[in-house]
């Protein structure tokens, strides 16, 4: 493909990108075939990996992806299989992005399988089904929920850190390991500007 196939801006008008994207990622598989890295390619061009992914797509669609790159599954993505089940770290991060209860994220997850399973065409295969997924998550129609993950670790506000650390400063202090504080005074530093001495117990 040359800066001047025909086919350039037909391709980047699918993806919603710009022709020399489109043939810098041509090249790129060419030349690369199954080591191609969406997220590689995308860093180095300044792109985001979405739109990456939608030049594979439409270089697929058009029939125009490089011929070693069509002999490397890797490159050219897979189908979602049929016996796909959800992953549990996909679930979660449902739930933490859009608040649903865990089975809302499993019914949507059910939708999702069946929609893509019984899709055809250049468009069914994808190179990252969990980037895939997360775009499915943030685009969906399911209202968002309120469900707060029982895992999820609370968060302290910057004083009671601050308490914390004082507190553990002085009891390490107290046992003659003050050696092992220095990591806890920087932090306290950062957090109030200045660390009082903390003066060790009289035995």
């Amino acid at each position: 493909m040359s800066p001047f196939d025909v086919r350039l801006p037909i391709i980047a008008a699918a993806a919603k990108v710009r022709p020399p994207h489109v043939f810098h990622v041509f090249h790129a598989i060419k030349e690369m075939g199954a080591k191609f890295h969406v997220e590689a390619c995308a860093q180095f061009m300044s792109l985001e990996a979405q739109h990456v992914e939608a030049i594979l797509s439409s270089l697929q669609e058009h029939d125009c992806m490089p011929t070693k790159a069509k002999r490397g599954e890797s490159s050219r993505g897979s189908r979602l299989a049929d016996d796909w089940t959800i992953p549990d770290d996909w679930v979660d991060w449902a739930c933490n992005e859009r608040r649903w209860q865990p089975y809302d994220c499993r019914e949507e997850a059910e939708i999702f399988a069946l929609y893509w399973q019984t899709k055809t065409g250049a468009q069914a295969t994808k190179m990252d089904w969990k980037r895939t997924w997360m775009k499915w998550v943030k685009s969906s129609r399911r209202p968002n929920g309120d469900y707060v993950p029982k895992t999820a670790a609370p968060v302290q506000s910057p004083e009671e850190r601050a308490e914390w650390l004082r507190k553990s400063i002085k009891l390490y202090v107290n046992m003659g390991r003050e050696s092992e504080t220095e990591r806890w005074r920087k932090e306290l530093e950062s957090i109030e500007g200045n660390v009082l001495p903390f003066e060790r117990k009289s035995a």
